[in-house]
């Protein structure tokens, strides 16, 4: 299965992915807009594009939305939403260690300088 999210397809040479897999491969784009149709520059290539909405179509969907909530969905789907969640969460729990140890750094870095400020202004103003 491919995965397109977010995209409007149209940038090179990331937009013809989409023809570079295999004619029995599901194809599944999460966008907000409708995107990747092959227009006249494709189709004279013999890239036919993403094909959803069209009669003879077999493999490709579009589901509308934003991409968070569309993998969510499809997290669902797939009994995969509590490891999904679980993801996140460590991720987020990871940030913000990270964050915090730069905060912790930043503000050492700042009460030495003071400090530094400090004994300056001594030694100048001591005759």
């Amino acid at each position: 299965m491919l995965i397109i999210m977010g995209t409007s397809l149209v940038v090179q040479p990331f937009a013809s992915l989409i023809n570079e897999v295999a004619d029995d491969v599901p194809r599944l784009l999460i966008n907000l807009t409708e995107a990747g149709r092959a227009g006249f520059f494709e189709g004279a290539f013999g890239m036919r594009g993403l094909c959803y909405g069209d009669k003879d179509n077999y493999r490709d969907v579009f589901w509308q939305g934003t991409c968070d909530d569309g993998v969510f969905l499809l997290a669902e789907l797939l009994g995969w939403k509590n490891e999904l969640v679980k993801t996140i969460h460590n991720g987020w729990a990871e940030i913000d260690k990270r964050n915090a140890a730069k905060l912790n750094s930043a503000k050492k870095d700042a009460e030495h300088s003071a400090e530094q400020h400090d004994e300056d202004d001594k030694r100048q103003k001591s005759p």
